[in-house]
């Protein structure tokens, strides 16, 4: 009986993504900036114009760090998109800023893809990421159009992407 209430719980959680808590904050968010691992500074304001898709992961997540191949195969297409990614150093269980930028810039492999340290625990709070991974999609304009929480094949991003494009 054990075994069967540990294998739904751990089916759960591979469906779900790796859980993390969420925020309440819905402040205005656009007008702050965040460090990328390469130490500059990214305004958020400056993803307005396009939509936008963020990848919320973190680490320690299977489920994010084995999509993370192909979000970097999607972040080089030339598309007229936003394509990012942010992790929050130092909340909850994951590696402290320093610790990991240098972890992420040994990896070698994700030349492609902008992470952004959201040591403000802003995209957190202000779209009440509950669960790692979770696919945050703007409009052009900014504001949200589809919180996704799990993990995205890119042609799910792709075409949450083109749908939201439409509207």
């Amino acid at each position: 009986m054990k075994k069967l209430i540990l294998l739904i719980c751990a089916s759960a959680l591979i469906l779900t993504g790796c859980v993390a808590s969420g925020g309440v904050d819905q402040g205005s968010w656009l007008d702050s900036s965040l460090e990328n691992t390469d130490g500059q500074t990214v305004k958020l304001s400056s993803l307005k114009g396009k939509p936008t898709v963020i990848k919320v992961w973190s680490s320690w997540c299977s489920i994010c760090l084995s999509g993370l191949k192909d979000y970097n195969e999607l972040s080089g297409l030339d598309l007229d998109v936003n394509v990012i990614s942010m992790v929050e150093p130092g909340r909850g269980a994951e590696k402290g800023e320093e610790e990991f930028v240098q972890w992420f810039n040994s990896l070698n492999e994700y030349e492609d893809l902008t992470v952004l340290l959201d040591t403000q625990q802003i995209v957190k709070d202000t779209f009440y990421v509950r669960a790692y991974p979770t696919f945050v999609y703007l409009y052009a304009n900014g504001e949200v159009a589809v919180v996704a929480p799990g993990h995205q094949t890119n042609v799910q991003i792709l075409e949450t992407l083109a749908s939201i494009e439409k509207e």
